[in-house]
């Protein structure tokens, strides 16, 4: 069992370390490529960081385990709008324009979408390709958007390393699949629940790299703040969509460990798209309340197990 943990350990330091790297390197690639800066940052780098996340609910899925897929992407975009978004922005002070109430109104009907899809315990292909559209609708109002805005420098310049991209994925695919075989063998020995492992612990785990992105990878905070809100998007609508069009997700929306974490995410989306809608600016306090609001998220699943 030494060995599985160890597999484990270093799968999850490969997968960290892989999603690092692309990113520290996406600039450079996102230029060669001539993908519009503020695309690249929303989209295609959101879903290079969901990377691992895709992986784990379409394997998972694939092999009859679709909970511990399902309770990944959920405490995966309530640690990401929460803890992230709460430690970004204990530093950053963001003016909320229109544009940023109309994203984080999208990260609501993103997280409100996937609610109602799950409510019937199973997500089909009819679900996914509602799930989709909302994406879609989401790429085609930032494309507009940035159609009407003047192009802005938001990535800090590093090298591209291009050539290592290819092997950096092929490392993450790898690794996690490392990672979830490693998992299942570890909770039947010790008999946890992988549910519960994968929306507290392997959750956090996984936006990891997010904390480099906030610090290390964009210019411009108003963009940071924009990758976030994508990340949740992509993450509740392109992922289970495309993996439902796979194969549809049989979904046991117990209350444990999947209605209360489900409702628990839609609530903090709500309050943080009223949030921007009623006030000027975001700041210190509501990064404050977002860190409090998940360290009691996590006293919840204690008391609920």
């Amino acid at each position: 069992m030494i060995l599985e943990i160890m597999i484990f350990a270093v799968s999850i330091a490969a997968i960290v370390s892989s999603l690092d790297f692309i990113s520290k390197s996406f600039s450079g690639f996102a230029h060669s490529l001539g993908i519009p800066e503020y695309l690249a940052g929303t989209i295609v780098l959101s879903f290079i960081i969901s990377l691992p996340v895709f992986l784990i609910m379409l394997i998972s899925n694939i092999f009859n385990v679709p909970t511990f897929g399902i309770s990944t992407i959920v405490g995966f975009s309530i640690a990401t709008i929460t803890l992230v978004m709460g430690i970004f922005l204990l530093n950053n002070e963001i003016p909320v324009e229109y544009e940023k109430y109309r994203n984080s109104t999208f990260m609501w009907a993103a997280a409100l979408l996937f609610f109602i899809v799950s409510l019937d315990k199973f997500i089909d292909r009819a679900d996914a390709l509602f799930l989709i559209s909302l994406f879609v609708f989401y790429v085609l109002y930032l494309y507009y958007r940035t159609s009407k805005s003047k192009e802005y420098v938001y990535f800090k310049p590093r090298k591209s390393n291009a050539i290592l991209f290819l092997p950096a994925v092929l490392v993450i695919i790898l690794s996690t699949i490392a990672a979830i075989s490693t998992i299942s063998i570890i909770s039947r020995a010790y008999i946890f629940s992988i549910a519960l492992f994968s929306i507290a612990i392997l959750s956090f785990i996984l936006v990891l790299p997010l904390f480099d992105l906030i610090k290390n990878i964009f210019r411009n905070p108003i963009l940071t703040f924009d990758n976030l809100l994508g990340n949740v998007v992509i993450t509740l609508t392109l992922i289970p969509g495309i993996v439902a069009l796979i194969e549809p997700i049989p979904y046991n929306l117990n209350y444990n460990l999947g209605f209360m974490p489900l409702l628990f995410l839609n609530l903090v989306c709500l309050s943080f798209a009223l949030i921007t809608r009623l006030r000027a600016k975001i700041h210190k306090k509501t990064g404050a309340v977002l860190i409090v609001s998940y360290i009691i998220f996590l006293l919840m699943l204690l008391f609920v197990i």
